[in-house]
């Protein structure tokens, strides 16, 4: 090749092919399919929940030994380090966490089933809200639209809940939905392209393996092909459109260290790497394509309960999300991950 043809710059489209090319490379890395160990939270707790907020995660509440924590710690995966946050102004144990706007939503816990509060993380400014309708401990809620769904749950004497309610932040209201097809408690949602995908849990006498597709545009409701482990109280995190499942129980005795993801665009199921610690009960957040999971309790309804976990681990799935813009009109959407940016 002659000096000219070395300084001409190679045309348009091959450097778009070659920055495409790179980007899939960022996207999608390389990983160990293992699980590893990292710093202990300060607290040992089970019951807790969790959210991101600019790539750190925060813990919320929980219960020990003996009771429900008001207790807030912030998790720095870069640094492995925790930090201790000023308290809730009351314990919690058992809620759920959903995010709308820059705003943290409480809901639901074992002493006010039905309570919902907003806080505001910048702040630092507490606010109850209006009230879910149906009072129910063990719910499961996610976001969706800027709305708020919370399914299921039990009202604490054996019974599980079916009931559907909406929760409009923006007008601090409720609204009724038609019923599950089968109520349960200790189950998850999870949100992928608009639909909402409902796992697993605990009816009576029954530990469930069941995946359910909820539209919450016509209701309508398409069973999946089940887990492969049946259980109820464990944990589940969204990353690039793929479920992750972990831990939990299957049976009146030890927790499960049982990894299993789901891919809801070929409605299957895979098996992973199981934790090194067995837990229900625990918690789980994203950051940069890892999850990390917390706490828990290490057997299910103990005559004599445990002491629940501190540990923490940390599972790469070897996704990185990347931000594309203005770059050809480049897109791409990304698996969900609660955050506040």
């Amino acid at each position: 090749m002659n000096l000219i043809a070395k300084m001409v710059p190679p045309p348009r489209n091959v450097s778009l092919v070659i920055f495409v090319l790179l980007l899939l490379m960022n996207t999608v890395c390389f990983s160990a399919d293992e699980w590893v160990k990292k710093a202990d939270m300060p607290v040992a707790k089970a019951d807790h929940a969790t959210c991101v907020i600019n790539g750190k995660i925060i813990i919320f509440g929980g219960s020990n030994k003996n009771s429900a924590l008001p207790s807030v710690e912030e998790y720095s995966p870069l640094a492995d380090k925790w930090t201790k946050k000023q308290d809730m102004p009351e314990a919690k144990s058992a809620h759920q966490i959903c995010l709308v706007n820059g705003k943290i939503y409480i809901i639901s816990n074992i002493f006010n089933p039905n309570l919902v509060v907003e806080y505001d993380w910048q702040k630092n400014i507490w606010e109850n809200k209006e009230v879910m309708p149906t009072i129910r401990m063990w719910p499961s809620a996610c976001t969706l639209n800027g709305l708020i769904y919370v399914f299921g749950g039990t009202a604490g004497n054996g019974a599980v809940k079916s009931n559907i309610e909406v929760y409009d932040p923006s007008k601090n209201e409720w609204t009724k939905k038609k019923d599950m097809p089968i109520g349960r408690e200790g189950f998850s949602t999870s949100v992928i392209k608009d639909k909402i995908y409902v796992i697993g849990g605990w009816r009576p006498n029954q530990f469930l393996a069941t995946v359910e597709e909820y539209n919450p545009v016509t209701e309508e409701w398409i069973n999946k092909s089940p887990m492969p482990t049946g259980r109820c109280y464990f944990t589940t995190c969204v990353v690039n459109e793929k479920i992750y499942v972990m831990g939990g129980v299957k049976d009146f005795g030890s927790a499960l260290t049982t990894v299993e993801m789901y891919d809801p665009n070929t409605d299957t199921w895979e098996k992973k790497a199981d934790m090194k610690i067995a837990r229900y009960c625990p918690s789980s957040a994203v950051v940069d394509g890892r999850i990390f999971v917390t706490g828990g309790n290490p057997r299910f309804y103990a005559a004599f309960p445990d002491e629940p976990l501190s540990s923490v681990e940390e599972y790469d799935t070897g996704f990185r999300p990347q931000n594309v813009s203005n770059i050809d009109n480049l897109s791409s959407t990304w698996g969900s991950i609660k955050s506040i940016k």
